[in-house]
């Protein structure tokens, strides 16, 4: 009886991979308001697989060795080209202004197990004093299936990946000093003349803040 051990251990199986991702860009303010950004983002992906089973190994088929081999060098490039303009035209005064940070860090281990975190930070002069800021963070989790051990048998999947997210956005979409108390004129007679008086408009709302949705 051959020793089970040395069946199962008759094999070699050697797997490699490589990956890299790099990302710049570029920002360009050609006028008051109007801004062109390009940004670009290279991702390098190298994976080899070797493996050979022979005939003695209990996982051959019906006492046949195989021998495998895989090579695959995948290169991308990734161009956005962002033309913004940003103009407040409001009649009566009305004017806002709003600034905006943004930080993102990507994680990758093995390539396989994946992770991104990020946090932008929106400032809108639409708001009160102490809401004027809105944070929304957002975060994923990826796991590439396709490069576990239990997957280096199934030749015909390439690349399998589970993925799960969660994240927040902000909306500013009111009109610029809602947060603030108003008032208006009216018309009255007083002593057989016409006088024009203040009274008030809008209660103040200092508890106004950003729109979040998750």
């Amino acid at each position: 009886m051959n020793n089970p051990v040395a069946l199962i251990n008759d094999q070699v199986v050697d797997k490699f991979r490589n990956y890299f991702q790099g990302t710049a860009f570029l920002e360009w303010e050609i006028l008051s308001g109007l801004k062109f950004k390009t940004a670009w983002t290279y991702t390098y992906s190298d994976r080899k697989q070797r493996q050979f089973t022979s005939g003695e190994n209990l996982l051959s088929y019906k006492g046949q060795g195989y021998a495998y081999m895989n090579d695959q060098e995948t290169t991308n490039w990734l161009g956005e080209n962002t033309l913004t303009y940003s103009k407040t035209f409001n009649k009566g005064g009305n004017h806002s202004a709003i600034a905006s940070w943004l930080g993102r860090v990507n994680y990758a281990y093995k390539g396989k197990y994946l992770a991104s975190v990020s946090f932008r930070a929106d400032g809108s002069s639409k708001f009160a004093k102490n809401n004027k800021w809105g944070y929304f963070p957002s975060a994923a989790l990826g796991w590439r299936i396709s490069e576990e051990d239990f997957m280096k048998d199934i030749s015909w999947i390439q690349n399998l990946k589970l993925r799960a997210s969660y994240g927040e956005t902000g909306s500013q979409a009111i009109t610029a000093y809602q947060s603030l108390a108003s008032f208006s004129t009216t018309s009255y007679v007083l002593n057989g003349s016409s006088a024009v008086a203040l009274v008030p408009g809008r209660v103040p709302n200092p508890d106004l803040k950003w729109e979040t949705t998750k």
